[in-house]
C-alpha cells in the first residue's frame, strides 16, 4: 500500500478534509494515497480509492481543495496509461466547495499502470489546468496488474513542502486562443478573460438546450451486422426512443439526422449540429468484433477545452447508465489522430471524424457504442433492452442539462404505462390518453386493459374495447348501461334516429336509445312506430310527424291504406296511408256509414250530410236508415223517408200528425 506521511498536524487536517466529504454528501472512501498539502496551491490533498485495481472496476478520486471560497466549475482530472501512453479524462461526478470526486471505470481491456497526470477546471469563466507532477502528487495505480509502492516513504517537512509546490506548480488557462502559463494563481486570474462554453445555456433563440441525435449508418450502409440484426436498423430504433423521451421534457430542441434508411454524409451530420446550433451532438452505434461490452468516445482537450468538458461528462454518464445495465464497462475514453492530422491551433486532432468536425463548428460530439452486435447478440435481440440502452442515453442528456419535464401524456417507464400531467404521474386521472401507437383509456393514472365503455376528448366521444379505441366498431355498441350508435369507433353523440342490434330496432335520440319514445321514426325501409324507444311490431294506428297523421299495420305505415281505418280509439279517413285530419263528411265502412268533422267520427252528431248519392240523415254519428222526419239545412227543410230525402216526391206528407206540402222532398 502506497501511502505519504506527513507531520501530525497535516495528518489531523487530512482527517478533518475526509470527515468533512461525508458532511458534505460526497461519501468516504477506502484511502490508499494520501498526497502532499501546498498552502499555496488549490490543491489540499488526492485522495485514491485503490493503488491496485481489477479489471472491469471502478475507480474513485477525490481532490481535496484549498481554498473554499472559490467555485469552480468543469472540473477534470488527466489519466494516463503508462503501458499504452493513451491519455483518458473524466469529469466530476459529485463535487462541493472543499472536494471534487471523480468516478471512472475500467474494461476488460484497459489492463496496464495508470498516472493521474492534470487537474483541469474552470474559474469565473476561465479554463485551467494544473499539472499534478508539477503539483507535487504522484499518483499512480494498476488495473489487472500489480504495482510496487514505496511502504517506507519518510517524513518531509511541511515548510519544504509548501515552498517546493510553490516554486513548481505551473497554472495554464486559455483565454481567446491564447495561453498563458504562471505559477501563481492569482496572476493568471489578473490575465484571464471570458472564455465562450456552450455550458448549460442552451443555443437556441429561445433559450432552449439543442441535442441532435446521430443515428449511425443507413442506408446502403448497413454498419455492423451480426445474425438478423443490422446497426443501420438498431441505431434508428435507439435514437427515435431518445428523442421520443426528451419530447417530454421542457427547455430542449431534438433534432435527427435521418429518421429513415438512407445514407447522410458525416460532414453533413456535423453541419447538421452546426445548423441548428447545438449544444450536444451524440453519434448512436453499436460494436462488433467479438467484444462484449459498452464504450463512449468524447472530445480530446485540445483545441476548445469547452467542447471537450461537456462532451467528456456526457459521455461519461452514458457510460455509468449503460453499465449499469449490466454490461461489461468499456469505460469512456478519447481517440486521438493517428496519422497526424492537427487542429488549427497546431494539437493534435481527434480520430473520429463527426468529433473532429463537430469540435471544429464548436459543438460537443460524442459517440456511443452501446454494446457489440455479435457478443451482446442474445440481449440486442430483446426490444425491451434496446428500450433501456436509449434510457441510458436520455437520462444523461437530462441530467448533465438539467432539463425538467412539462410533458402532459403518456409515459413508460420501461414495464408500464402512466398518465402524466406536467412531469409527474397522476394517480387520479382517469380518461383519454394517447401516443404513436394509438388512444388508450387510463383509471387511476394507468392504463386499464379491461376497460370496455366510452371516453371523451376533444375530438369527439370514442367506444374502447379492453382499453383501447376499437377503430372497427360500427352500429349499435353496449356502453355500461347504455347503446350508443358507433361508427368506426367513434361514438355519434348527436344521433337521432333507428338502429338495431339482436334484440331489435331502438330509435336513439342524441346518441342514446330513448326508452321513453313513443312515435314515427324512419329509415331507408319506410317509416316505422316505436313505442319506449322500441319498434312495436304489433302495433297498428295511427302515427304523427311533421307531415301529418298516417296510418300504421303492424309496427309500419300502409301505404295501400284508403279509406275508413279503426287507429283504436277512433276510425279514421286513410288515403295511400295518410289519415286525413281535416276531413268532413260521410264515410263508409262495413259497419254503415259514419259522419266526419276534421277526420273524426262525430258521435254526437245528428243531422245532414251529404255524398255522391244525395242527402242523407245521421243520428248519433252513423246513417238512420230507419228515420222518418224533418231535416233542416241551411237551404231549408226537406222530408226524410227511411233516412235520406225524397227528390221525386211531390205532394203531402204528414209526419207525427201534422200533415206538410212537399215538393222535390222540399217542405214548403
Amino acid at each position: 500500500m502506497e501511502k505519504y506521511s506527513k507531520r501530525i498536524t497535516a495528518f489531523v487536517l487530512s482527517l478533518v478534509l475526509v470527515l468533512s466529504l461525508i458532511l458534505s454528501g460526497i461519501g468516504l472512501f477506502a484511502v490508499d494515497a494520501i498526497a502532499k498539502e501546498s498552502d499555496d496551491g488549490l490543491i489540499d490533498y488526492i485522495v485514491v480509492d485503490s493503488s491496485q485495481q481489477t479489471l472491469d472496476s471502478t475507480q474513485v478520486v477525490t481532490v481535496g481543495i484549498n481554498n473554499k471560497d472559490v467555485e469552480l466549475e468543469q472540473t477534470s482530472i488527466v489519466y494516463v496509461n503508462e503501458t499504452t501512453g493513451e491519455e483518458y479524462k473524466a469529469f466530476a461526478t459529485d463535487e462541493t466547495n472543499e472536494a471534487v470526486k471523480f468516478e471512472f471505470g475500467f474494461g476488460g481491456c484497459d489492463e496496464g499502470v495508470y498516472r493521474l497526470t492534470g487537474f483541469n477546471y474552470v474559474l469565473n469563466g476561465s479554463a485551467y489546468n494544473i499539472d499534478i507532477q508539477s503539483a507535487g502528487f504522484d499518483i499512480v495505480w494498476g488495473v489487472g496488474v500489480e504495482i510496487i509502492t514505496d511502504s517506507d516513504a519518510k517524513v518531509i517537512d511541511e515548510t519544504d513542502v509548501d515552498n517546493q509546490v510553490s516554486s513548481d506548480v505551473v497554472y495554464t488557462v486559455t483565454t481567446d486562443n491564447t495561453t498563458y502559463e504562471t505559477k501563481q494563481l492569482s496572476s493568471v486570474m489578473t490575465k484571464a478573460a471570458t472564455y465562450s462554453s456552450t455550458g448549460r445555456k442552451g443555443n437556441a433563440p429561445n433559450g432552449d438546450v439543442v441535442i441532435v441525435l446521430d443515428p449511425g449508418h443507413g442506408g446502403s450502409d448497413p454498419g455492423a451486422e451480426h445474425g438478423v440484426l443490422q446497426e443501420k436498423n438498431l441505431t434508428l430504433r435507439i435514437a427515435t426512443i431518445v428523442r421520443d423521451i426528451l419530447s417530454e421534457y421542457g427547455g430542449v430542441q431534438v433534432y435527427m439526422t435521418r429518421t429513415g434508411d438512407y445514407a447522410v454524409g458525416l460532414e453533413d451530420r456535423a453541419q447538421l449540429a452546426w445548423n441548428v446550433h447545438a449544444n450536444m451532438f451524440v453519434s448512436i452505434h453499436l460494436n462488433s468484433g467479438g467484444g462484449t461490452g459498452a464504450e463512449v468516445y468524447y472530445p480530446n482537450g485540445n483545441y476548445n477545452g469547452d467542447v471537450s468538458y461537456w462532451g467528456g461528462i456526457t459521455a461519461q454518464k452514458i457510460q455509468n447508465n449503460l453499465v449499469a445495465l449490466g454490461l461489461a464497462n468499456r469505460g469512456a475514453k478519447i481517440r486521438n489522430s493517428e496519422n497526424g492530422t492537427l487542429y488549427p491551433d497546431g494539437s493534435l486532432a481527434d480520430y473520429y471524424s463527426v468529433i473532429r468536425n463537430t469540435k471544429l463548428l464548436g459543438t460537443p460530439g460524442i459517440i456511443v457504442e452501446h454494446a457489440f452486435m455479435d457478443g451482446d447478440y442474445g440481449r440486442l435481440l430483446d426490444d425491451n433492452f434496446i428500450y433501456q440502452l436509449a434510457v441510458a442515453d436520455a437520462n444523461a442528456i437530462i441530467d448533465v442539462y438539467g432539463l425538467k419535464k412539462t410533458y402532459t401524456g403518456m409515459y413508460y417507464d420501461g414495464s408500464r404505462w402512466y398518465y402524466m400531467e406536467n412531469g409527474s404521474i397522476n394517480y387520479s386521472y382517469t380518461g383519454m390518453a394517447n401516443n404513436a401507437w394509438g388512444w388508450w383509456y387510463f383509471t387511476n393514472g394507468d392504463i386499464d386493459w379491461t376497460y370496455t365503455g366510452e371516453g371523451q376528448n376533444v375530438f369527439g366521444t370514442w367506444y374502447y374495447e379492453n382499453g383501447t379505441i376499437n377503430w372497427g366498431a360500427n352500429g349499435l355498441c353496449r356502453v355500461g348501461t347504455k347503446w350508443r350508435m358507433v361508427n368506426g369507433g367513434h361514438i355519434d353523440t348527436a344521433y337521432t334516429g333507428m338502429a338495431n342490434n339482436i334484440f331489435g330496432w331502438w330509435y336513439f335520440n342524441n346518441g342514446e336509445i330513448d326508452f321513453d319514445y313513443t312515435g314515427m321514426a324512419y329509415n331507408v325501409f319506410g317509416w316505422w312506430y316505436y313505442t319506449n324507444g322500441q319498434l312495436n311490431w304489433t302495433y297498428t294506428g295511427e302515427g304523427q310527424n311533421v307531415f301529418g297523421y298516417w296510418f300504421y299495420e303492424n309496427g309500419r305505415i300502409n301505404w295501400n291504406a284508403n279509406g275508413l281505418y279503426n287507429t283504436g280509439n277512433n276510425w279514421r279517413i286513410v288515403n295511400g296511408g295518410r289519415i286525413d285530419s281535416t276531413y268532413t263528411g260521410m264515410a263508409w265502412n262495413i259497419f254503415g256509414w259514419w259522419y266526419f268533422r276534421d277526420g273524426l267520427i262525430v258521435w254526437d252528431y245528428t243531422g245532414m250530410a251529404c255524398n255522391a248519392f244525395g242527402w242523407w240523415y245521421f243520428v248519433n254519428g252513423q246513417i238512420d236508415w230507419g228515420y222518418t222526419g224533418i231535416g233542416e239545412n241551411g237551404f231549408g227543410k226537406w222530408l226524410y223517408v227511411n233516412g235520406r230525402i225524397p227528390f221525386d216526391y211531390y205532394g203531402q206528407y204528414t209526419i207525427g200528425g201534422v200533415t206538410y206540402n212537399v215538393q222535390g222532398g222540399h217542405i214548403s
